[in-house]
């Protein structure tokens, strides 16, 4: 499959619902913005975006985002009021990691949880199945 370029995508759009394609394009643009304010504000751990897959908040990055911030917090001072606001900053910066990487440990939890017990029940179907096959054996 050959992939379209977004103007002749807008372009068949507009005549197929018969929209003027500035409005299309006003329509794209948004959703685009939301999204890339979604991703880069880190608002949430997972975000799916159909057609385009997932992304999600890894937890290598929040660490080191985590020491970059603390270390900047030790060195900052509070001589002023704006390097006191800029301190108070970096700790609310700091304090959203914090639970971002609480929450990143709970949705690993969960989903590694989820897939053990998948995994139990398969090899449980498998061993029905087995045993199903042995007892008729054994009644013949």
């Amino acid at each position: 499959m050959i992939p379209k370029k977004p103007k002749v995508i807008i372009k068949q759009l507009s005549e197929e619902i018969d929209v003027s394609e500035d409005t299309i394009d006003d329509i794209v643009e948004a959703y685009y913005k939301e999204v890339r304010r979604t991703l880069s504000g880190m608002e949430h751990i997972k975000v799916k975006l159909i057609g385009i897959g997932d992304f999600m908040m890894r937890k290598t990055i929040v660490s080191s985002s985590i020491k970059k911030y603390k270390e900047r917090f030790v060195r900052s001072k509070t001589d002023t009021f704006q390097n006191y606001h800029d301190k108070k900053g970096i700790e609310g910066k700091i304090k959203k990691l914090l639970k971002d990487e609480e929450l990143i440990e709970e949705f690993i939890k969960t989903r590694n949880k989820f897939r053990d017990e998948r995994k139990v029940r398969r090899n449980m179907e498998e061993q029905s199945s087995n045993n199903g096959g042995d007892q008729e054996q054994v009644d013949s």
